[in-house]
Formats: C-alpha cells, structure tokens, sequence
C-alpha cells in the first residue's frame, strides 16, 4: 500500500469517527431540548398553580 493510500485511508476512518460523533452529539442536543421544553412546561403548570393559591391567600 502507498503512503498516499495509507493517509487516505487514515483520513477516511477518521472522517467516519467524526460524522459518527456529530451525529451522536446532535441526538443529545435533541434530547436535551425534549427535555428542556418538559421542564418549561412543568414550571409553567407550577406558576399558573402558584398563582392560583397566592389569589386565594390575599382573598383571606
């Protein structure tokens, strides 16, 4: 094998690695974003919750 197959090779597998990578770290930012938008949406049930209950103490 030539030395020019040799780093083409190399640079290809390395290539492979990183697209691998990319797409493993774009699944996390989608999940992570999954979750994030849950979270909102439980803090948003808790304010609207929160809210509620403060309308009813300064009605005491």
């Amino acid at each position: 094998m030539s030395q020019q197959t040799k780093v083409i090779t190399a640079l290809n597998a390395a290539r492979d690695e990183l697209q691998g990578k990319i797409v493993a770290t774009k699944q996390l930012v989608d999940e992570e974003k999954t979750s994030l938008a849950a979270q909102k949406d439980a803090l948003s049930k808790a304010e609207t919750e929160l809210a509620k209950y403060e309308k009813q103490y300064d009605g005491l």
